[in-house]
């Protein structure tokens, strides 16, 4: 096996083996289990590690009619690893786009909490600095009774006179 698949890639000799091992059926049950442990210690070895890289676990599952057939092929084919490898590779194509798709979204959560709680701090500094009143610089007008009924200051035009507190909102 090392020999026959030395000049190869690393992935292209994981999946070697793992078909290898799961076609010599060395167990009654558990020879896909074993092949993919095989293949995920392969890759580890040579520093493509699942949590860092991706589960081809997952897509043999999700796959495993084809999978089954894949490996079928190749029997059927005289042991010629073609159909199996172009099934592992396209499965590496989709595990790798399903990372990216992860990566993306928690980097999207990670910007945006990044972004809310530089916003925090800036108000959270902007309210603790001196001359802060306790208020906002400028007041909306709440729909409540209570402030409907209170006193607004009306600011005549430049020039005009005092400032009319008496009205009264209706």
């Amino acid at each position: 096996m090392q020999r026959e698949f030395s000049e190869h890639d690393p992935l292209i000799q994981a999946l070697a083996l793992h078909y290898h091992f799961a076609a010599m059926h060395a167990f009654l049950d558990g020879n896909g289990r074993a092949a993919r442990a095989l293949e995920a210690v392969m890759l580890q070895r040579v520093g493509l590690r699942d949590t860092l890289f991706i589960a081809m676990s997952n897509y043999y599952y999700e796959e495993k009619t084809n999978y089954l057939k894949s490996l079928a092929e190749v029997r059927a084919a005289d042991h010629d690893l073609t159909p199996f490898l172009a099934f592992g590779l396209r499965g590496v194509e989709i595990q790798c786009h399903h990372l990216f798709v992860e990566i993306r979204k928690n980097v999207a959560k990670a910007l945006f909490r990044n972004v809310m709680f530089d916003l925090f701090n800036r108000l959270r500094t902007a309210r603790s600095s001196p001359g802060w009143s306790g208020r906002p610089k400028s007041r909306r007008r709440s729909s409540s009774r209570a402030s409907r009924r209170s006193p607004v200051i009306h600011r005549p035009p430049q020039g005009m006179g005092k400032l009319d507190v008496s009205r009264r909102i209706p």
